[in-house]
């Protein structure tokens, strides 16, 4: 299923500014007759936070999470993509929750996953961990490029 930019952004504004909880935003959507979880209202928040990049705060709770774990933990995650139809790739830090980087890849291949975690790299923060479930990342001799 698929929900328009409406929903996003509605969503992320009842987070945000009004503290709703997802259950509570999830419950406000199937009143208005949206049919969705709270699973995929907690992926629509998710997607509401890419679409307003990493701001300056997030930087900040990424260097506190950092002092305070020794570390920060990443998750990469995305779809292998099909036929050359390009997939939304994300990272994520995984101890607060904050998305760092996302990014429509048309192949997923050593080259193209170093390009994509390269700013995420740069930001010069260390990592205790990276976590996938693709064996893209991690398979067939390849490292991540975030260790």
């Amino acid at each position: 299923m698929t929900y328009g930019l409406d929903v996003i952004v509605r969503v992320g504004w009842r987070r945000q500014h009004d503290h709703r909880t997802m259950s509570e935003i999830g419950q406000e959507l199937r009143g208005l007759g949206i049919q969705i979880t709270d699973r995929e209202v907690e992926r629509l928040w998710d997607y509401y936070l890419l679409l307003r990049g990493l701001s300056q705060a997030d930087l900040v709770k990424l260097r506190t999470a950092e002092k305070m774990y020794g570390g920060l933990v990443w998750s990469a995650d995305g779809l292998q993509p099909e036929s050359g139809h390009p997939q939304l790739w994300v990272v994520r830090e995984v101890l607060t929750r904050t998305v760092v980087r996302a990014e429509w890849l048309r192949q997923v291949d050593e080259p193209t996953l170093k390009a994509f975690l390269r700013p995420v790299k740069a930001l010069g923060l260390k990592t205790l961990a990276t976590v996938s479930d693709q064996t893209t990342l991690f398979g067939q001799g390849t490292q991540s490029d975030l260790a």
